[in-house]
Formats: C-alpha cells, sequence, structure tokens
C-alpha cells in the first residue's frame, strides 16, 4: 500500500494525496464534516438550531444554487462519474475521471465555495427532496433499519438525515 500525503493549505482544508499504480482513473472527494446530526452551530458567538435534513438541503443547495450551475451536471457533461451525498456525520461531493482532473477540481471548488442563498432557489430544489422522502415510505429496507435503531437504541432519538416532508417544507433561508 502507498502512503497517504498530507497538506493542510492556508485556509486549514486538509488535502490528502494516494496514488495508486494500478489504477490509471482518478478519484476525487471533497467532505464536509456536517452530516444528518449536525443540527447546532455557533458562528461568530450566535446559536443556531436547525430540524431534521438541513444538511440534506444543503447539500441539494451547494450542487444546484452556485455561480457555475449544477457542477455535477457540468462533470457528467464531461463523463465524469460524479454525485453527492450526506451522511450522519458529514457529506460529500466526488467525481471518478481518466481526464480533465484539473477542470473537475475547479468546477468543484468553485460550486462549494460560490453558493448564493435565494429563496426562489431554495423553493425550486425542495422538489427532487420531496421525492427522495416520498421514495422512503415505500421502502421496506428503510422502515425495517429505523425500526431496529428505535429497539435497538431506545435511549437515542433516530435523526432522520433527510427530514421530512413538512421539515423540509418549513426550511427557510
Amino acid at each position: 500500500m502507498n502512503k497517504i500525503d498530507k497538506f493542510i493549505l492556508d485556509n486549514g482544508l486538509n488535502i490528502y494525496l494516494y496514488n495508486d499504480k494500478r489504477r490509471h482513473s482518478t478519484f476525487f472527494q471533497f467532505v464536509n464534516l456536517c452530516g444528518g446530526i449536525t443540527k447546532d452551530f455557533i458562528v461568530d458567538g450566535v446559536e443556531y438550531h436547525f430540524q431534521d435534513g438541513v444538511a440534506h438541503i444543503l447539500e441539494h443547495y451547494v450542487v444546484e444554487c452556485n455561480e457555475t450551475g449544477n457542477f455535477l451536471k457540468l462533470l457528467g457533461e464531461k463523463q465524469m462519474n460524479t454525485n453527492a451525498s450526506t451522511h450522519l456525520n458529514m457529506t460529500d461531493f466526488y467525481f471518478e475521471t481518466v481526464e480533465d482532473v484539473t477542470f473537475g477540481i475547479q468546477t468543484m471548488l468553485n460550486g462549494i465555495y460560490n453558493v448564493k442563498f435565494i429563496d426562489e432557489k431554495l423553493e425550486k430544489i425542495k422538489s427532487p427532496i420531496y421525492q427522495e422522502i416520498r421514495g422512503k415510505s415505500d421502502n421496506k429496507f428503510y422502515h425495517l433499519n429505523r425500526l431496529c435503531n428505535d429497539n435497538l437504541l431506545k435511549n437515542i432519538k433516530f435523526r432522520d438525515i433527510g427530514g421530512t416532508l413538512d421539515e423540509v417544507r418549513k426550511t427557510t433561508i
């Protein structure tokens, strides 16, 4: 196994590089340590408390509502395998490609760091989130997992990473 090189930029961003000589493609992943359980923030001494689903809404918003447009769509047009996902304790944005690595990194980072929060755009991105939430209602594995968590972890409130339809509906800029 090759070693992993780590660099820390002046802005605090950690970069990890791993060179796998067995592959000729490049995998790039941006990880933000804000996920489904991240609901309470202190910014400039002010406390903020959010409902379930906010990290997932932000994932969609960052991808679709930035200065470059939907950066996953732009990367897909360059034949890059790309996506974003929100987990319990992180949100990640990633792509895999055999060429145009610099374009991919620049496009993704420009999108992530240049988001403009506008009410109309927030309302637009809620539609696919509603579809995802409704899709869970028919998913027996989702309900089984939820039942297991509720019974095995009785003293821990189960948090829904995607939130409920009502929580998403009530979310504002």
